[in-house]
């Protein structure tokens, strides 16, 4: 007989913990272990997101910030949203003495995914600055791999890369002649380029079965 599946439910949410080990700021040769609070909130297309790489109990991918699904097929999805940006202050580090702060910002993000396989997805988003505080826009891509412990329980991982315009990255990691006049660095034009790279793994225990 065939087997139906059953519509996602209209209402989800998922609270856990996650373990960030990265750079203290982008482009800072210090790294730091941050645990931060995660979850997300889900009603029909809409989704609100923190941290963490968390999907619905029906293997949605909920992308960060405020979303909401376009169009959703058998085999990939289309969403659009707005999150927060974090900048960096010059505070971070005495090696930013001179260099002045970037800015908080909000990016628009248009993002798409394919369920290459039953255990294998792909994502791809590209994030532009929605107040043109910093500029540029920012192009990510990430593959996951899914293993199923259990009815209840679920490991994935994913390894991501992400790749940023000539004026998002001089910003961050350019160097005026403005700014080397106040930090003493030589001044630097920074290239549209890769931006980022990352391994992650999750580790998901549902409180009680979905079915």
């Amino acid at each position: 007989a065939m087997q139906v599946s059953s519509p996602p439910p209209l209402f989800e949410g998922a609270v856990g913990l996650v373990l960030d080990y990265g750079s203290v700021y982008s482009g800072s040769g210090r790294a730091q272990l941050k645990p931060q609070l995660a979850g997300f909130v889900r009603y029909g297309r809409f989704t609100i997101h923190g941290a963490g790489g968390f999907s619905t109990r029906s293997d949605v991918d909920v992308d960060k910030g405020l979303a909401a699904d376009v169009f959703r097929g058998a085999k990939w999805r289309a969403t659009v949203g707005l999150r927060g940006e974090r900048g960096r202050k010059a505070s971070a580090s005495p090696q930013l003495t001179g260099m002045g702060n970037v800015a908080d910002t909000i990016r628009a993000r248009l993002g798409f995914r394919w369920q290459l396989a039953p255990q294998w997805s792909a994502s791809t988003g590209l994030r532009m600055d929605a107040l043109g505080r910093v500029g540029g826009s920012v192009l990510d891509a990430s593959v996951t791999h899914d293993w199923r412990l259990s009815p209840t329980a679920r490991v994935s991982a994913s390894w991501g890369i992400s790749a940023a315009s000539q004026s998002y990255m001089q910003a961050w990691h350019g160097i005026t002649p403005e700014q080397a006049q106040t930090s003493g660095y030589m001044p630097f034009q920074a290239k549209a380029g890769l931006r980022s790279t990352g391994l992650g793994v999750t580790w998901r225990q549902d409180i009680q079965d979905g079915d």
